[in-house]
């Protein structure tokens, strides 16, 4: 493990980051970044990859992201940019507020509202994706802004 490398920002997070965000967006990042998918320039995704395993392998599970918080709180360059992760309650403001100003890359909140809701969502590309999934024999169907929208009502409840 790295003490000069940042594993909440290769992953695109805030250090105070919920554990269930962290995995959404480590799934979303490998599967959008994933060598196999990229055929085109192979070699730049597989360090991409490498460096998702090795931030997701630091903070992947709440001892390993215990330890890590502790060396980031011990480096004194970091020590300033670096926020206690005091609650889930600030956790969950800060994901709003990202959300709410299109912070997020698009796979992230797709894993996201997966995560929370537990429902698969099928993208439907085209000129502008829509996302649908099932709600009991209905099919939803949503475009990016109303998929934003129902994660944040999830995570105000």
């Amino acid at each position: 493990m790295s003490a000069n490398k940042n594993f909440y920002q290769t992953l695109g997070l805030l250090n105070d980051a919920d554990d269930v965000v962290i995995k959404a967006a480590y799934r979303a990042l490998a599967q959008k970044y994933h060598p196999d998918k990229n055929k085109v320039n192979k070699e730049l995704h597989t360090r991409m990859m490498a460096n998702l395993n090795e931030a997701f392998a630091a903070i992947g599970t709440k001892p390993k992201r215990k330890a890590y918080d502790e060396l980031l709180q011990s480096s004194p360059a970091k020590q300033e940019k670096t926020k206690p992760a005091s609650s889930l309650q600030p956790s969950i403001d800060q994901l709003i507020e990202k959300l709410e100003h299109s912070a997020m890359d698009e796979m992230v909140v797709v894993a996201l509202f997966e995560e929370i809701s537990s429902k698969s969502i099928q993208i439907n590309t085209g000129w502008i994706n829509t996302y649908s999934y099932k709600n009991g024999k209905d099919k939803v169907t949503l475009n990016f802004t109303q998929l934003k929208l129902k994660i944040i009502e999830k995570l105000k409840q």
